[in-house]
């Protein structure tokens, strides 16, 4: 993993005062948690949370397989105080869980009449990377 991580801590008086970032990502949308935008002012902007900033943890829950909705109620439960682990600059080596969707074709029978002179069949896998139901 390239980049520095950082703590952001902020924290609010009232709960329904807007923490004032917003994410885009998570697992189902299959790219990390990132911060992608900041409201001028907020209880973000006031704890140095930055727009690109990518999601390692929320309290003390891992980011990085989170569903978005996972994350969102993970942020709404923090209630007045919200620490996140961030990954600030480089790029993220994100690694999501690679499921095969179907059974791989048995060497030979992709090519129905294959020639001696042919290449051989090539081996193909099918995975799906789409939103998972819960």
């Amino acid at each position: 993993m390239s980049g520095q991580l950082i703590t952001v801590r902020m924290n609010r008086g009232d709960a329904s005062s807007p923490w004032g970032f917003r994410l885009q990502g998570g697992k189902d949308w299959g790219t990390p948690l990132a911060v992608s935008k900041i409201n001028p002012g907020s209880l973000a902007e006031q704890g140095g949370l930055q727009v690109g900033d990518f999601i390692i943890k929320i309290g003390s829950s891992s980011g990085q397989e989170m569903l978005h909705h996972e994350a969102q109620e993970a942020i709404k439960s923090a209630k007045n105080n919200l620490d996140l682990q961030v990954q600030r600059g480089g790029t993220l080596t994100w690694r999501p869980t690679v499921t095969a969707v179907g059974d791989l074709p048995k060497s030979g029978t992709i090519n129905s009449t294959p020639t001696s002179n042919s290449t051989p069949p090539a081996t193909f896998t099918k995975t799906s990377l789409a939103k998972t139901g819960r």
